[in-house]
């Protein structure tokens, strides 16, 4: 029971609460914490985790844990302080996509190898950080570049049975990524 509530909202069950309110709490608590994660609150995290440890592994409303939700303002002090209370690096929404799948900082992407993240995990596609980082085109080309560098096979094929690159030639990518992705592939980059 400890694990499923917060030790607050255990308290709270024990002094004669309902487990419907109880678990609204928690639902807010887990709220405030992804919320403090994903905007970088180095402080906050650490406030909130030494409070209820099992926040490090929680998940939101939308699948996502913590880690996945350092995607767009990553920081390595709450990574850390993550890890540090059981997040798995490469943890997983409820479609395998982990936070090397979504990253959005090229600088982030060394940090997170070197901590063990996997740059051929797959999601429920088949898609490797790689492939999924082509495919949205959201983050251009220096996140490839940079899972590139960090070792990311430019050969991997997803279950649809397109690599990095076929997915950027059928699309309308950056030419700059095509280059990068066919340099890595062993091809001519024009």
């Amino acid at each position: 029971m400890m694990r499923k509530f917060g030790k607050a909202v255990l308290a709270m069950l024990l002094g004669g609460g309902s487990p419907g309110v109880a678990a609204a709490q928690d639902d807010q608590l887990v709220e405030r914490f992804h919320d403090a994660v994903a905007e970088g609150a180095v402080d906050a995290v650490r406030e909130m985790l030494a409070v209820t440890p099992s926040l490090a592994t929680s998940v939101g409303r939308f699948g996502f844990q913590p880690m996945q939700l350092q995607d767009v303002y990553f920081e390595e002090r709450i990574l850390d302080l993550l890890l540090a209370q059981g997040a798995e690096i490469n943890g997983g929404n409820d479609e395998g996509v982990t936070l090397l799948h979504i990253v959005t900082e090229p600088e982030a992407v060394p940090v997170l190898i070197a901590k063990g993240a996997d740059p051929e995990a797959r999601d429920i596609r088949g898609w490797t950080p790689l492939i999924m980082q082509v495919s949205s085109q959201e983050n251009g080309p220096d996140v490839v570049a940079a899972l590139l560098e960090a070792g990311a096979d430019p050969e991997a094929v997803g279950k649809d049975g397109k690599t990095a690159l076929d997915m950027a030639l059928e699309g309308d990518a950056d030419p700059e990524l095509i280059a990068i992705l066919k340099q890595a592939a062993g091809q001519n980059p024009r």
